[in-house]
């Protein structure tokens, strides 16, 4: 990729964004952000400090956060919604994929229901119950319960 990138600026720029570590730069901008406001309130004419206290500038500040807010969570389901149908694709698709699962479970059952005997197909559980029953039936018969 640096290669590609023919002047140092593109390689600088190349460079911070796959190599440096991201919560470095994360640091890095949130000072530099910080460091700014700062400026501003110190060389401004009103302090920042005073600007934010009444009450004119607060509430459009939060207003922007929360409709900015509002907009990104709109395109992160909108963009995800592309991509879903994207992947899943057209519902004659579905239909078809579907019918084929269900054909196989049809054909699956068929052969299962042919090959085995029809006492393997009781529940452990239950099967275990019966028996235990039956030997209990027979012990009273004989007379070894008494």
């Amino acid at each position: 990729m640096r290669e590609r990138v023919g002047n140092r600026r593109g390689r600088i720029y190349i460079t911070v964004l796959l190599n440096t570590n991201r919560y470095l730069v994360t640091t890095g901008l949130a000072i530099i952000l910080f460091v700014l406001i700062v400026a501003i309130s110190r060389l401004g004419t009103t302090s920042l400090r005073v600007a934010m206290t009444t009450d004119s500038p607060v509430i459009p500040v939060f207003q922007a956060m929360i409709i900015v807010s509002a907009t990104v969570v709109a395109l992160v389901v909108t963009i995800n919604q592309l991509v879903l149908a994207q992947e899943i694709g057209p519902l004659s698709d579905q239909r078809d994929r579907m019918s084929g699962a269900m054909e196989f479970l049809r054909n699956a059952e068929k052969f299962l229901v042919q090959r085995a005997p029809r006492a393997r197909l009781v529940p452990s559980g239950t099967r275990r119950h019966h028996d235990q029953q039956r030997r209990d039936a027979q012990r009273r018969r004989c007379g070894h319960d008494q």
